[in-house]
């Protein structure tokens, strides 16, 4: 599989839609031994603001001496924006290597449980805690969460330090109509 057929397999993953609940990341990630618990996270939620505060915690740590890894979404120019290293996004061939362990995975997950089909989000994440918590370790890795906090896909980690930012009812067709949803 090359880059692009990689991109085009992470991004047909949307037409599944969304089911909030981590027991899915839980069971890829168990099959890699829990790379996620080999991070030293910051996690970043909230409504608006995440990206910066991201922005400026990666900055802070990198002038530190410190090697960071942030995981944002969304892209701005390309894909692999959305994993990067010092504010570096990560290479096409890792983007490759992590597709050809993370696709016969979710297949598996999709064929042998009923935990149905892993969306784009899931797989993109995985891919992150694969690379942070395997394949290139970091001090520190900042995570911002997707949709929500406690039943994003990126609440699979424990942090060493949350961060919440200002928060709004958005999606509130997913997460609920209130704040305490």
């Amino acid at each position: 599989m090359n880059y692009l057929e990689s991109l085009y397999w992470i991004h047909e993953r949307t037409k599944f839609g969304i089911k909030p609940g981590v027991k899915r990341m839980e069971w890829m990630l168990a099959q890699f031994n829990n790379p996620q618990n080999n991070i030293k996270g910051i996690h970043v939620g909230g409504t608006n603001g995440k990206g910066s505060t991201v922005a400026y915690l990666r900055t802070a740590l990198v002038e530190n001496g410190y090697e960071v890894g942030t995981f944002t979404s969304p892209f701005i120019e390309t894909f692999n924006e959305r994993i990067s290293l010092n504010g570096v996004p990560i290479s096409n061939d890792a983007i490759v290597e992590l597709v050809s362990r993370i696709k016969p995975v979710s297949e598996m997950m999709e064929r042998e449980t009923d935990l149905g089909v892993a969306t784009e989000f899931e797989i993109i994440t995985a891919m992150m805690f694969l690379y942070f918590g395997e394949i290139h370790p970091v001090d520190f890795v900042i995570v911002e969460a997707g949709l929500g906090i406690k039943n994003d896909s990126t609440n699979v980690f424990t942090p060493v330090l949350s961060i919440l930012t200002s928060i709004g009812l958005d999606h509130t067709d997913i997460l609920g109509g209130t704040y305490l949803d």
